[in-house]
């Protein structure tokens, strides 16, 4: 098997499973009342400093994705934006347990950041390639 089908299985692999932990995350959240994730994944203003909230969230993003934009560069990267619009809408709805009063800004704020760090990997990751071919 060549790398660039593991990559494929990879990438493929991490659709689903981004999507399919998601609704996990959404069942333990909303039903089972478990909030560890969220410091990481939501931008809440009910208590603690903002700027750690901040901080976490932005730094949590970042990094996800920009290490995923290093391993897929940009393959499939209209799949990948779907995706993520589906991942953060989800992870949204499931802030409150609710698809009532939902946080939009937080969503687009997230879909920002994080595509801006995939995107942002994968150049890297493709400029890294064209310094070794030369070198």
């Amino acid at each position: 098997m060549n790398i660039a089908k593991i990559k494929a299985f990879l990438f493929k692999t991490y659709i689903y499973g981004a999507i399919a932990l998601t609704l996990l995350f959404l069942v333990l959240k909303c039903f089972f009342n478990i909030t560890y994730f969220d410091k990481f994944l939501y931008l809440s203003e009910d208590e603690g400093d903002q700027t750690e909230k901040l901080l976490y969230f932005i730094g949590f993003h970042v990094v996800f994705y920009f290490v995923l934009g290093l391993i897929f560069q940009y393959k499939d990267l209209w799949l990948q934006i779907i995706q993520t619009i589906f991942v953060e809408f989800a992870l949204v709805a499931g802030e409150k347990c609710s698809v009532e009063n939902l946080n939009y800004q937080s969503a687009f704020l997230s879909i920002a950041i994080g595509m801006s760090s995939y995107i942002t990997g994968g150049f890297l990751m493709q400029m890294i390639k064209k310094y070794r071919k030369r070198a």
